[in-house]
């Protein structure tokens, strides 16, 4: 007796079955870029309604994706345990399914890392546009460049943003939309950096930042050397008690702290220390 050709044969998936469970896939890796660009282009509809606040909207936005990354990296591990104890009862097969289900979720964890990433980087943004201190002195160091090169500051921007794409750390970066994204937001963060510096520092000019640094370095140095003067002139009183050994011991460990410290060169600590041991003599 013949048997047909299909006898024997077991039918796991029919072409166009394949096809349509292919075309679903696909569906979802569109989905795991298209969504967060949708998220992202929405929190900067927010920013930009938030007329008169935009800056702490940003730097909102910026902890919100932070904290949705967490959230994914948090829920990914947690799903990881409660799946692989739930499903396998056989301890040895559980390394194959935690390792079958990192790769699964591998999308997922890189894009929570890119959440936690863009994250950072726009509250670096909102800190750079804030009122501190230290946001102020970059800002006026930058504020030359801005003015007069910055056809130099949008080479040395767009080099990165190229560094970044060809490097591809992320699901984003490999995509074309998202990417001129990035370059439109990179373009828009610039020149609304020019637009703040020009207006705060109109006569900043380049070097004025390295000045003020040796400025700053200068009078640090000068205060320790009046606590030097100051509390030599008290050792020559507490000397004149009785007390001066002591005394000395404590100047020299002020001399070395200062030194460790980098206040006083080697030159000048060496100095200082002869000078305070004639004194003393």
């Amino acid at each position: 007796m013949k048997l047909p050709p299909t006898s024997g044969g077991i039918v796991l998936l029919r072409s166009s079955q394949l096809k349509t469970a292919q075309d679903i896939v696909k569906a979802i890796k569109g989905l795991a870029v298209v969504l967060p660009l949708i998220a992202l282009l929405l929190f900067i509809l927010a920013i930009w309604l938030a007329e008169g606040w935009r800056r702490v909207a940003l730097r909102t936005s910026g902890w919100c994706l932070v904290g949705i990354g967490l959230l994914a990296v948090l829920a990914r591990r947690l799903l990881s345990s409660y799946v692989v104890n739930s499903l396998v009862k056989d301890p040895s097969n559980k390394p194959a399914v935690q390792h079958a289900f990192a790769i699964g979720t591998s999308l997922l964890y890189d894009l929570a890392i890119a959440m936690i990433t863009y994250g950072l980087l726009v509250v670096v943004a909102a800190w750079l546009a804030g009122h501190t201190r230290p946001a102020r002195a970059v800002r006026r160091a930058l504020a030359p460049s801005l003015r007069e090169h910055v056809q130099y500051v949008y080479a040395a921007a767009a080099l990165a943003l190229l560094l970044v794409v060809v490097w591809g750390p992320f699901p984003s970066t490999r995509e074309v939309l998202p990417v001129i994204g990035f370059v439109i937001l990179l373009g828009l963060g610039i020149h609304t950096l020019r637009g703040m510096t020009a207006r705060e520092f109109p006569d900043a000019q380049l070097g004025d930042f390295a000045h003020g640094i040796r400025v700053w370095y200068d009078a640090r140095r000068h205060a320790a050397f009046s606590s030097i003067s100051a509390a030599r002139s008290a050792s020559t009183a507490t000397a004149a008690a009785g007390g001066g050994g002591d005394t000395r011991i404590g100047d020299l460990e002020r001399l070395a702290s200062l030194h460790e410290r980098g206040v006083l060169t080697d030159e000048e600590f060496r100095s200082q220390k002869t000078a305070l041991l004639q004194h003393d003599a």
